[in-house]
């Protein structure tokens, strides 16, 4: 492996840990809410703690192989890099940002509207990462995916199924 690799690894996992701190922040103090029928904290709180144990280890590892791969490759050369590990990178950054950004802000605003949100800047991020630029009907085209997700999604968890989500500012 090389070493972008092993940093992008890195890079990634680091991202999972503010993820599961997210979630630590929305576990240390739950509301009760009367209309939860079971108490999902208290697995919630084992999920988050084993999905820490889990990041700490394959973190754990890959350092432990990325130093062993430094100590034989000390010095590497920059032509071997490609010319989108930069942009394998900024998409990595921006994937991690999206999940952090969805965890953290889902109880403050709410299933729905944090869904929408995440959806539309994250389909904008992989869009313009593609063809180069954002112009006006490729916003147009992603708005009305994500409102169409997001309704489809409404329309089957409240709707249909009839599951309590967590409500926010609109939703």
């Amino acid at each position: 492996m090389k070493k972008t690799n092993y940093i992008a690894e890195l890079t990634f996992l680091g991202f999972l840990l503010l993820i599961t701190a997210a979630f630590i922040t929305q576990l240390i103090e739950p509301e009760n809410d009367p209309l939860q029928i079971v108490d999902s904290v208290e697995y919630a709180r084992v999920i988050v703690g084993l999905l820490l144990a889990a990041i700490l280890v394959v973190t754990w590892q890959t350092a432990a192989r990325f130093a062993a791969y430094l100590k034989e490759h000390p010095a590497e050369e920059k032509s071997g890099e490609s010319k989108n590990g930069g942009l394998v990178r900024k998409l990595v950054i921006a994937t991690c940002l999206v999940f952090f950004f969805y965890c953290f802000f889902m109880q403050r605003l709410g299933y729905y509207t944090t869904g929408l949100i995440v959806l539309e800047l994250y389909q904008m991020v992989l869009y313009r990462a593609q063809n180069g630029r954002l112009d006006r009907s490729g916003m147009l085209k992603i708005t009305a995916i994500a409102a169409g997700v997001t309704a489809a999604l409404y329309l089957i968890f409240s709707v249909a199924f009839q599951l309590y989500l967590p409500r926010g500012v609109l939703l």
